[in-house]
């Protein structure tokens, strides 16, 4: 939720890429992994559920991101 409201903020939220997928794991038991990629930067995580595997992988990629660069970008856009 923290690295979608950011990227709206930001105005690159279409700049995510999404890919969750089941990794191992019977069917009536899956572990899920999902990759969330954002310019250069990867964040992948697991979970017995997509939204756990999402979430996850969404905490790490906004601990990547180079939020400095992304916050002055955002004061320019809007004229500060």
């Amino acid at each position: 939720m923290e690295l979608n409201n950011y990227l709206q903020r930001i105005n690159q939220v279409n700049l995510l890429d999404d890919k969750c997928e089941i990794s191992s794991g019977p069917e009536n038991n899956p572990t899920w992994t999902a990759t969330l990629k954002f310019r250069d930067q990867i964040g992948k995580g697991e979970g017995r559920t997509k939204a756990i595997a999402r979430d996850s992988a969404a905490k790490q990629l906004f601990c990547l991101i180079d939020r400095p660069y992304h916050d002055q970008l955002e004061r320019q856009q809007n004229g500060a």
